[in-house]
C-alpha cells in the first residue's frame, strides 16, 4: 500500500517556529543594551568629547525623543511595507546606528548616531508584540512574558559590562575607552538580524505552502479606522499610556544617572 508524501505545510513546521521564537528573544536581548550601557560612560564620554552635564542628559534623553515622534508612525510602516520588513530595517538602522554614534571625528557622530539608534529600537518597540501576537497566537502570555525578562535583564547587563569593556587594555595598553564598549553593547545585533531573517524566510515558505493546498483562500482583512480613532478617546488608553510614561521616566533616569551619581560618591566605576 502506497503511502502519500507528506503536505509541504507539514514540512519542519516545528523547526521553522522553534528558530522564530530564538529569533524573537534574540531581537529582545538587544534592545536595551545600547541604552543602558551609556549611563556608566557619561563621566569618560563628557570628558573626552567636552560635553556638559546637561548637555549629556541630553544625550541620554534622545532615544526616548526619537521613541515618542517615531512610535506613532511604526504601524504605518508596518503597513506600507509589511511587519517583517519593518523590524528588519529597524535592526539594519540600529546597527548602524551603534556603530556610528562609536565614529571618532566629529562630536556629531555621537549626536546623529544615538538618533538612529532611537529610531530603530522604537520602530522595534512597537512591532515585535505584534510579531508575537502574529506568529504565537497561543502563546503569547509566555513570550511576552520572556520577551518583558530580556528587555529588562540585559538591560542590567549592559549597565554592568559597559566600563569593564571600556577598561580593556588594547594591544597599544591603553584602555578601550567608551567608543569600543559602546560598540560593544550592539555586537550581538547582527546575529539577531540574521536569524531574524532566516527564520521569517522559513515561515514565508511554510505559509505560502499552506496557501497552495488550504482549500479556501485566506479573506483579506483591512484594519479598522474606527478603532484607531476611538483609542485617543479611551480613558484606560491614556491611563496605561501615563502609567507606561511615569514607569519609563523613572527607569531611563536611573539607568542614565544613577551610576554617575555612586561614582561621585566614591563607589568604583567598574
Amino acid at each position: 500500500m502506497s503511502t502519500s508524501p507528506p503536505r509541504p505545510t507539514d514540512l519542519q513546521p516545528r523547526a521553522a517556529g522553534t528558530l522564530l521564537f530564538v529569533a524573537v528573544l534574540l531581537v529582545a536581548a538587544n534592545l536595551r543594551m545600547t541604552i543602558t550601557g551609556v549611563g556608566p560612560l557619561l563621566d569618560e564620554i563628557g570628558s573626552d568629547e567636552g560635553i556638559s552635564p546637561a548637555m549629556l542628559g541630553l544625550l541620554g534623553a534622545l532615544p526616548l525623543i526619537a521613541w515618542g515622534c517615531v512610535s506613532p508612525f511604526s504601524h504605518w510602516l508596518s503597513a506600507r511595507f509589511g511587519m517583517t520588513n519593518t523590524v528588519s530595517w529597524s535592526l539594519v538602522a540600529f546597527a548602524a546606528g551603534t556603530v556610528w554614534r562609536s565614529l571618532p571625528g566629529t562630536q556629531a557622530n555621537l549626536w546623529l548616531g544615538t538618533v538612529l539608534i532611537g529610531i530603530g529600537i522604537a520602530v522595534a518597540n512597537v512591532l515585535m508584540p505584534a510579531v508575537i501576537k502574529r506568529d504565537f497566537p497561543g502563546r503569547v502570555p509566555l513570550l511576552m512574558g520572556l520577551y518583558t525578562a530580556l528587555l529588562g535583564g540585559m538591560a542590567a547587563v549592559g549597565a554592568g559590562v559597559a566600563v569593564p569593556i571600556s577598561q580593556l587594555p588594547l594591544a597599544s595598553g591603553e584602555p578601550a575607552g567608551w567608543r569600543v564598549a559602546l560598540v560593544a553593547m550592539g555586537a550581538p545585533i547582527p546575529i539577531a538580524l540574521v536569524v531574524w531573517i532566516i527564520a521569517n524566510r522559513r515561515r514565508t515558505t511554510l505559509m505560502a505552502a499552506a496557501a497552495q493546498h488550504s482549500q479556501a483562500p485566506a479573506a483579506a482583512t483591512a484594519p479598522s479606522t474606527g478603532v484607531a480613532r476611538r483609542i485617543w478617546r479611551d480613558p484606560v488608553a491614556w491611563q496605561v499610556s501615563l502609567y507606561m510614561g511615569a514607569q519609563s521616566t523613572i527607569f531611563y533616569t536611573l539607568a542614565s544617572w544613577y551610576a554617575p551619581y555612586e561614582i561621585a560618591n566614591g563607589v568604583s566605576a567598574a
